[in-house]
């Protein structure tokens, strides 16, 4: 089990300045939200919309005020716009998917819904490419009164085609926004930060949460981080006192990154496991990165901090020496015994 998420006040600023923006920002507005593996992006992008907005059984029918996608493509090497559009669309009731006799039974008001059968009725996703793809997006999301886009993984947008660039994504997204009526919530990782501060023209509609780690710094911090611990050890029954105790050990192991105290905690207990013993600390100590993982974890997490925090450089897209962009091979590599080959 996770612990619920507002257990430290990083998580709970991070929150509050995500819950602001909504708020106040305005179609085609953009928010970066990033944080280092494991911060608990994910967790904070599936309960903003419905903190906001209410779950989605307790909206008037007929209307959708946010939707959440991910952009992960476990199924292909770079990001793809249509199918990005293809997942927004599936969140509003996909007309290019859908048969006119299931679009009847939705409850949706009668004006919407005539209009979501003439639609259906006339397209098929065999046949219409992107633009028609966006277009029925934007129309879509305005009927249903859509007021924010929440993207998680969106770090994927960094992984592009040889033809494109991620910053042309970014664009395209803002100009997506401003035709559907809605402004948008990027959560991601280290890779986010390369598209930070590309052009005057979007940094005026853009701003920045970082969700940063737990820390021990302070006695505030150090009581926040013991109770997660606790929390820790009563969901995965662990003898109390084995975490909290070590606290400060295990923050360093962890850089008091809440996914990666989780996942030191089960390689840990697989250990044990394997033994056919109880967790002992020994078991904790052991189960920490290599070295070489360990200092990328924290300069990954120190680079994130010190650029959302603005006391660092911007790390440039082309060249991240943290966490180099994968390259991509569209054509199948020529071997030697190929007939074309020379």
């Amino acid at each position: 089990m996770k612990r619920p998420l507002m257990l430290f006040r990083e998580h709970q600023s991070a929150l509050d300045q995500a819950i602001f923006f909504a708020q106040f920002a305005e179609p085609g507005d953009i928010c970066f939200c990033v944080g280092a593996g494991g911060a608990g992006k994910t967790s904070l992008a599936q309960i903003l919309g419905p903190m906001l907005y209410g779950e989605q059984s307790s909206q008037q029918s007929g209307t959708k005020p946010f939707i959440l996608v991910s952009l992960d493509a476990a199924d292909r090497a770079y990001f793809s716009s249509k199918d990005f559009i293809r997942s927004c669309l599936l969140e509003l009731g996909d007309p290019f998917r859908s048969r006119v006799e299931d679009v009847s039974r939705w409850e949706l008001a009668p004006e919407i819904k005539q209009r979501l059968v003439r639609l259906t009725s006339l397209h098929s996703s065999r046949s219409h490419g992107e633009p028609e793809m966006r277009a029925a997006f934007v129309n879509l999301a305005k009927m249903l009164g859509v007021k924010l886009l929440i993207i998680d993984e969106a770090n994927m947008l960094r992984l592009t085609q040889k033809t494109r660039v991620p910053t042309d994504y970014l664009e395209s997204l803002r100009r997506l926004g401003d035709k559907a009526g809605c402004s948008i919530i990027l959560f991601g990782t280290i890779d986010l930060l390369g598209l930070l501060g590309h052009s005057a023209q979007l940094n005026r509609r853009t701003s920045r949460i970082h969700i940063a780690r737990m820390s021990c710094r302070d006695e505030c911090g150090a009581i926040e981080f013991t109770a997660f611990l606790k929390g820790i050890e009563i969901d995965y029954s662990i003898t109390p006192g084995l975490l909290t105790e070590q606290r400060f050990a295990v923050h360093e192991l962890t850089y008091g990154i809440p996914g990666e105290i989780v996942g030191l905690v089960k390689r840990a207990k697989m250990t044990a496991g394997a033994e056919g013993v109880e967790l002992e600390w020994k078991h904790v100590s052991k189960a920490g990165h290599l070295p070489m993982a360990w200092k990328q974890m924290i300069t990954e997490a120190d680079l994130i901090e010190s650029t959302m925090e603005g006391t660092g450089s911007m790390p440039d897209p082309r060249a991240d020496a943290a966490h180099p962009k994968r390259k991509i091979r569209m054509k199948p590599r020529r071997t030697a015994n190929s007939k074309y080959s020379s």
